[in-house]
């Protein structure tokens, strides 16, 4: 019984709980943006009010795939620069490594020592700055709008706004069906026993009960002697649990 009704007391702390979270939730997915509305604006109001209108690197990665990836606020602008800084260093090293190693003759003539140390330093240096370029190339398509928005509109447009109504709505049906009926069920649990009526024997002792009067100023005891004439005996009832207890019956006649 115990557990029971912790059991029952939880099933209504879940349920006054689920109320305010539910409308937490339907707020949060409704928004109030007079672009796009829903939650992408609820995000950016959020962030608004926590930091404050600013252009920082964080809020242009959170509006660029909330704002289903407005060009307006593309926060990688920095790697493209570096992607075509790049760019021309390789497009210079290999033009570089190309020109040392086809005049190396005329080069040693004119100088007077070898440059085939040089041309290994130059072609090492291209072959890293080509490495670069393929990883600024990996990082760009890793975070490619349509990788990071899919995770986001499945996280919270899909699972935050669209299953967990459905969730609470289950969640909260189930422990409010629970509580309700194991409330009922304690309330009515005497019911549950089988009753049983027991007819009075000759052997109970039927004395009459004293009483006393209500006043003050009365000392006077009186007697209310059982009447042993009666048509009827009286009857009691027992629960099933007391059947073989014994029951003592005192009979008061009134005035």
């Amino acid at each position: 019984m115990p557990l029971f009704v912790i059991t029952i007391i939880a099933s209504y702390v879940v349920c006054c709980a689920i109320l305010p979270i539910s409308a937490s939730s339907a707020d949060a997915c409704s928004g109030g943006g007079k672009v796009y509305g829903g939650v992408d604006d609820t995000v950016l109001t959020i962030y608004r009010n926590l930091r404050g209108d600013d252009d920082s690197i964080i809020f242009q990665f959170l509006a660029f795939y909330t704002q289903q990836c407005n060009p307006a606020y593309y926060p990688f602008g920095f790697l493209d620069t570096y992607l075509n800084d790049l760019n021309n260093a390789v497009e210079s090293t290999g033009n570089a490594a190309t020109a040392i190693g086809q005049n190396q003759a005329l080069l040693s003539n004119q100088c007077g020592r070898e440059f085939g140390s040089v041309l290994e330093i130059v072609e090492s240096m291209d072959s890293n700055l080509k490495l670069l370029q393929q990883q600024v190339d990996a990082s760009l398509d890793l975070v490619k709008c349509e990788n990071i928005n899919k995770l986001y509109v499945n996280t919270v447009h899909e699972a935050g706004c669209t299953y967990s109504v459905d969730a609470l709505a289950w969640i909260f049906a189930s422990a409010l069906v629970i509580s309700v009926c194991g409330l009922i069920m304690i309330m009515l649990r005497a019911s549950y026993y089988p009753v049983e009526y027991l007819d009075m024997s000759d052997e109970w002792d039927l004395k009459p009960d004293p009483t006393r009067s209500a006043s003050k100023d009365s000392t006077e005891s009186t007697m209310s002697p059982s009447n042993p004439n009666s048509p009827e005996k009286p009857t009691c009832s027992a629960n099933s649990r007391y059947s073989g207890s014994m029951v003592r019956v005192s009979s008061n006649k009134k005035r």
